[in-house]
């Protein structure tokens, strides 16, 4: 029986920590370290099913400089399919987002008016914004040999996402 046919919605699995980890590791940064600003020291990691969007949270107390801040790294959306078989990773300039972020600056600093109970600010970016306007920088597919994709890149993802993360089919297979 396969899993992933019958229960589809594993797409929550993966926590988005895995993916900053991942994205860490493609563009060679670490974790920041700091409670409010960019997951890792010069990027700013999204993660997303192919088709969604990219969600930004900007929290009362630090928004304004998570905004700021925003502006100033690399921007690494990572898309997925439900069965995490295909991965791709996007990147967008600082320049590139402050395309996007512009518009919300008004609504952001409205949101945290006089009075206001609003405890987060959200916007987002679709998905099909990242790949016309965004860099491909890597793609990863378990099509096997069929569309010449070497197994040791599917492998490396693989280490990066071990295999409980991964959905696969109940029933051991033996290995090529």
């Amino acid at each position: 029986m396969d899993l992933c046919r019958h229960f589809t919605p594993l797409r929550w699995i993966v926590p988005f920590r895995d993916w900053e980890v991942f994205a860490a590791i493609l563009v060679n940064d670490r974790g920041s370290g700091v409670a409010y600003g960019s997951d890792l020291t010069a990027h700013e990691v999204k993660s997303a099913t192919f088709g969604g969007s990219f969600e930004y949270q900007y929290h009362k107390n630090t928004g304004r400089q998570k905004f700021e801040h925003d502006q100033t790294v690399e921007h690494v959306f990572v898309v997925y399919d439900d069965s995490y078989r295909s991965v791709a990773v996007y990147t967008l300039t600082a320049a590139q987002f402050g395309t996007f972020a512009a518009g919300w600056r008004a609504n952001l600093e409205a949101s945290y008016g006089v009075g206001s109970t609003q405890q987060r600010f959200r916007r987002s970016i679709a998905f099909g914004d990242v790949t016309r306007s965004g860099a491909l920088g890597a793609r990863v597919a378990d099509t096997g040999r069929r569309a010449g994709v070497p197994r040791s890149d599917v492998g490396a993802l693989r280490r990066v996402l071990p295999p409980s993360r991964l959905c696969r089919p109940f029933r051991a297979r033996a290995l090529p």
